[in-house]
Order: structure tokens, then C-alpha cells, then sequence
């Protein structure tokens, strides 16, 4: 009952602000005029403004052009309902799909993370979106893994070389650097200064 009460007042409503001149209110005049023309071709003028017949379809003429522009309106109206409705529907279909790809991902423990000073790129990546280190990455964790390792070679996030006994340490640290990947070790602290030189603040790096 709801759907058809909102349908008609949609439609009387836009019958009512219909009569500027518009393609369709054009539409239903050029037929209400067919109909008197139609009238004049069989009965001739005088035919028409003194027979009845004739002053039936002159009265008809505005009436049946209101009538078709209403129904033209009533068609219209049930297409913008459903048009409303499907919109509607697509913005709450995305609403649950992300709520479920939120459940989907299990939360970190941050509790027990803070007690891990160094990170690997690839856990300290998986910690910067809200999600538990796993082995398959979501997309915006490639993302985030890929940010962490340019800003370790571009120098603006330091790392824990492995230093061996061969070759200076300047040396492998330069060339460590250039090669940073998943694996680069990264400490909480060192995060935590490149989070802060650019306005992030990940839940992981915070103190309890």
C-alpha cells in the first residue's frame, strides 16, 4: 500500500509541475490536439461547437491530455523508485562486504606485539594495516611492504644490518640498504621515528 501511495503522489506531483513546456507535456498536448483535429475532420467546425458530440471532445481534449501526461508520470515515477532502491541496495551490499572483509582479517594481538622490538618489512607491514602476520598479503599490505622498503633505501627509515667480519661495515650497510626487501629488519623505534616524520600514527607502535 506504501509503495503504490508513494508512487501515485510522485506522480501527481511531477503531473503538477509538468506544465512548463517540456517534450513531454509537448507529447501530450500534440495528442490531445490529434484528438480534436480528429473530431473537426469528421464533424467540420460547425459540427463540432453545435453538436454535443462535439462539445464532448472539446471538453475531452485538456482531460484526456491530463490523464495521459499522468500516466506517462506514473511510469516514470515507478522506474525513479526502483532506481532509488537499487542504488540503495548496491551502497548496502557494499557496507557488508567490507564489514565481512573486516571480520575476515583477524585483529593483531597488540599487547604481545609490543614486547617484539624488531620486525621484519613484511610483519611490520601486515601490523600497519591491523592485520596478524600471515604468509598471503592483501593488497594494501604489498603496498605498505613496498612503501617501508623505499623509505629504507631512500634513508628516511633506518634498519638493522647484518654485519659480517668481511668488507667494511659502511660497505655492507650501503649495500643492504639498496637491497632492501620483506625480510630487512626493522625495530619499533625506528618505525615508530618514520611514522612520526610523516603524520602516521599505526596502533602497533603505540605505548600500552
Amino acid at each position: 500500500m506504501g509503495y503504490w501511495s508513494e508512487v501515485t503522489t510522485a506522480s501527481w506531483h511531477q503531473t503538477k509541475e509538468s506544465f512548463g513546456w517540456t517534450k513531454k507535456t509537448a507529447a501530450t498536448i500534440l495528442l490531445a490536439a490529434g484528438a480534436v483535429l480528429k473530431t473537426y475532420l469528421r464533424l467540420g467546425w460547425a459540427g463540432m461547437t453545435e453538436t454535443a458530440t462535439g462539445y464532448v471532445w472539446l471538453g475531452l481534449a485538456p482531460i484526456l491530455a491530463g490523464l495521459i501526461l499522468f500516466a506517462w508520470n506514473f511510469i516514470e515515477a515507478q522506474a525513479q523508485i526502483y532506481e532509488k532502491l537499487a542504488i540503495s541496495h548496491r551502497a548496502e551490499v557494499s557496507e557488508l562486504q567490507a564489514r565481512l572483509a573486516r571480520f575476515d582479517e583477524p585483529t593483531p594481538n597488540y599487547e604481545a606485539w609490543r614486547h617484539v622490538n624488531e620486525l621484519k618489512v613484511k610483519q611490520a607491514a601486515f601490523l600497519w594495516c591491523e592485520i596478524e602476520p600471515r604468509i598471503s598479503q592483501t593488497p594494501k599490505v604489498t603496498a605498505w611492504a613496498n612503501a617501508l622498503e623505499a623509505a629504507i633505501k631512500k634513508g628516511e627509515l633506518g634498519f638493522v644490518p647484518k654485519l659480517s667480519q668481511y668488507g667494511s661495515e659502511a660497505a655492507q650497510y650501503i649495500e643492504q640498504q639498496k637491497g632492501a626487501w620483506s625480510e630487512t629488519i626493522v625495530t619499533r623505534d625506528q618505525l615508530r621515528s618514520f611514522a612520526q616524520a610523516h603524520g602516521y600514527d599505526p596502533i602497533f607502535l603505540r605505548e600500552a
